[in-house]
């Protein structure tokens, strides 16, 4: 059977999905269209460029340290500014405006600059000034060069793959598989679905960046003039973040038959559809036999990214951060939460339980009882669908549930319908 995917996203914890394609292909099926947010963005992009489960193993693996997430491995302080970018940073503004004691008016400005020169090369004035400035604490070059790698390795159906320099539409063309990823447009507040009909002239790699660009941990990805519009709109200069701020599952854009949501995603062509979610609440048959998870990763700040992941979470369990987050996350999560039961029985709940989203190292005991725990619970849902085969047709009612849950991510592109 074809089946259209949704991946949602869920950090570290994605290398359930790789367990959850391999029960789906040793099942027979085949993937029809393709759609993820965050880290199940990358998952749909490795899948519609024809990785199999085992290269996409391989390739989130670091040689060498196979208990190291591929993706800490990209986390790389950024460079310190030098003396005149320094001026021009918001925290130099900021420190301007306060008046220190004992110190006449005209000389403050040149102390703020001599604190700031004394500091910039610090691990943690790095982080603080690329998060003030780029609205992350991290950059996104290595991500950037990582995947752009993998895209050109390979074979894809015994040719070469080149597809780490292609547009959306040049993807489309070259793979012939549908391919959407969400991102955010904290511009014009609105959802984006990234694909070859909504953005054809923008850069596939730079979409999934978009998608993975979580908010204060990763630099915002500023949309360039020359990647064109998105449904004919510009958005030159407009800053794009994780598609997990707006939707971390939006499966209604694979129901709906919406005539404006069928311009965006396309026809539906598939047997049926499957969302694959990382489920929190559900246990991991084997993990107590699993050493607990292990942040030892050794040596300063600025030589291991396991150390920089550290960092990150303590930041993020700052009582001011996690409020923040929240706020940030409540609309998101109130939305997937609602997705989640109206769509139920098209999901594949893959346990999760005792993980966490960033979690740079992974014994390989617990990321092996995490895969099988996934290609359990996939193999357990297909069986089910195969006995039942009503999960393939929808609904009027959800169908017209799914309309109005997916209007929201076409107002603006619509152009006044």
């Amino acid at each position: 059977m074809r089946f259209d995917l949704v991946f949602e996203g869920s950090g570290t914890k994605s290398f359930a999905f790789i367990g959850a394609m391999e029960a789906f292909f040793e099942a027979g099926h085949t993937i029809g269209r393709l759609l993820g947010t965050s880290s199940g963005a990358i998952t749909a992009v490795l899948l519609a460029a024809g990785f199999t489960p085992q290269e996409s193993l391989a390739i989130q693996s670091v040689p060498g340290d196979e208990e190291l997430s591929v993706f800490a491995s990209l986390f790389q302080l950024p460079a310190p500014p030098d003396s005149r970018a320094l001026k021009e940073t918001d925290l130099y503004r900021l420190l301007s405006w306060l008046d220190i004691p004992y110190l006449p008016g005209f000389a403050e400005p040149h102390f703020v600059g001599w604190l700031l020169r004394q500091a910039r090369d610090k691990p943690f004035m790095r982080i603080l000034i690329n998060y003030m400035e780029r609205g992350g604490a991290y950059p996104t070059d290595q991500f950037r060069d990582w995947l752009r790698n993998a895209l050109n390795s390979g074979d894809d159906r015994g040719q070469p793959r080149r597809y780490g320099d292609m547009t959306l539409s040049q993807f489309f063309q070259a793979s012939g598989r549908e391919l959407t990823m969400i991102a955010a447009d904290i511009d014009a507040f609105q959802m984006l679905a990234l694909n070859h009909r909504t953005a054809p002239e923008l850069p596939l790699v730079e979409a999934a960046l978009m998608s993975i660009s979580l908010p204060v941990v990763l630099e915002d990805v500023i949309w360039q003039p020359e990647w064109g519009r998105y449904c004919g709109q510009a958005l030159g200069g407009h800053e794009i973040v994780d598609g997990g701020s707006v939707s971390s599952f939006p499966i209604e854009l694979f129901v709906s038959d919406a005539p404006y949501v069928r311009e965006l995603m396309g026809r539906r062509s598939a047997s049926g559809v499957i969302g694959f979610l990382v489920d929190e609440e559900q246990p991991v048959p084997g993990l107590d036999a699993c050493r607990q998870r292990s942040h030892s990763g050794g040596g300063h700040l600025v030589d291991s990214p396991v150390a920089v992941m550290q960092v990150v979470e303590q930041l993020r369990s700052l009582r001011s951060a996690r409020r923040l987050e929240k706020i940030m996350s409540t609309s998101a999560k109130a939305h997937d939460k609602f997705v989640m039961s109206a769509f139920d029985s098209l999901i594949v709940h893959l346990p999760a339980l005792g993980y966490d989203a960033f979690e740079p190292r992974m014994s390989l005991c617990r990321r092996n009882a995490l895969m099988q725990a996934a290609r359990e619970a996939t193999t357990a849902w297909l069986a089910h669908w195969s006995r039942k085969q009503g999960y393939a047709r929808f609904s009027t009612r959800s169908t017209k549930l799914a309309d109005e849950m997916a209007a929201r991510v076409t107002p603006k592109s619509r152009d006044g319908e």
